[in-house]
């Protein structure tokens, strides 16, 4: 299907950052103007670090998750990340513009050649597209990155806060049901469901479905969750600061807080590196989908797009392409 782009969708503003840890939008230290990307005491970075198999909780709010990408023998793109010391800011040095791009590090202050860096106004936000093929422009995608063409003919766990090894659920998840097209050279999302917390909410051609409830008139609320249609949007807003545009078909935008962390087909909040997070998800192939093999140890960097797509599948969706791309005995 052609991919439609609409100015009016949910956006995030980023500058020309090639190279970026997660960054806060508030000044956390030093002398300069908010906002000021640094990561030094005192930052609402991310504690919890997963290497060497097992999750760790970093000390104190003195130590950050440190990520660094490398490619092993193979050739592949693997993350590793520890517990690392936060450095003591100074003050800033003359010269050293704070309401520009400077390092990520508070003991020095250095900036790329004049016509590259940018201001640092970076959203306390980050936004997934999907549309078309469908087409995916990541969370924290760069500008200019090509979108990820998931073309996948199941159902798949596009956001979820679950982000731990092993089955479990988040207390928000965003699935997506993807349909074969063009005698499965290629695919579209047809159907979507909403979990929050107790409640699914079913999505597909303009209709919204609360399991157990029925479908619902719009406007709508309940248990946190607010609904609404406006200019031809549905606009899905939760109490904890996740929103959702869906256009009644095939198109949706989520827009979820950066200190909500998530996973899943959209990536993650924490992508420091260039090209598409494919951080593979939990698996839950095992379930008799033999085809879908799934090697690389969850959050490490997929093979192939196909593993990633595959990491992330949670249930056939009753298509012939998706029972034959999950096999059987």
């Amino acid at each position: 299907m052609e991919q439609v782009e609409r100015d009016d969708w949910a956006t995030e503003t980023q500058g020309d950052v090639t190279r970026t840890t997660t960054p806060t939008s508030k000044a956390v230290c030093g002398a300069g103007k908010a906002p000021v990307c640094l990561t030094c005491h005192g930052a609402t970075d991310e504690k919890d670090c997963f290497f060497k198999g097992v999750w760790k909780q970093c000390p104190d709010d003195t130590y950050t998750c440190v990520r660094r990408t490398y490619r092993n023998k193979a050739g592949q793109l693997r993350i590793s990340r520890n517990c690392g010391q936060l450095a003591k800011c100074p003050a800033f040095k003359p010269g050293c513009m704070p309401d520009s791009e400077p390092s990520k590090s508070c003991s020095e202050c250095s900036f790329k050649s004049p016509s590259t860096y940018s201001k640092c106004d970076f959203m306390d936000t980050s936004v997934c597209q999907l549309a078309g093929d469908p087409h995916c422009k990541q969370f924290n995608a760069l500008p200019g990155e090509p979108l990820l063409n998931l073309n996948g003919h199941c159902k798949y766990n596009m956001v979820t806060t679950y982000c731990k090894p092993g089955r479990g659920h988040g207390w928000f998840e965003l699935h997506a049901s993807f349909m074969s097209a063009n005698e499965g050279k290629s695919a579209f999302m047809q159907k979507l469901s909403i979990t929050y917390h107790n409640d699914l909410y079913m999505l597909e051609s303009n209709v919204i479905d609360l399991r157990t409830f029925g479908p619902v008139v719009l406007p709508f609320q309940k248990s946190g969750m607010e609904i609404s249609k406006l200019n031809g949007l549905y606009f899905f807003k939760v109490s904890e600061g996740i929103t959702i545009a869906w256009d009644g078909h095939h198109k949706v935008n989520v827009v979820v807080p950066k200190n909500i962390a998530v996973c899943g087909l959209c990536g993650q909040h924490t992508k420091d590196f260039e090209g598409a997070d494919l951080r593979v998800g939990r698996s839950y192939v095992t379930a008799g989908c033999y085809n879908m093999n799934v090697t690389t140890e969850f959050n490490g960097m997929a093979k192939n797009k196909q593993e990633f797509i595959h990491s992330w599948f949670i249930g056939q969706n009753g298509q012939q392409a998706c029972a034959k791309e999950c096999g059987g005995p």
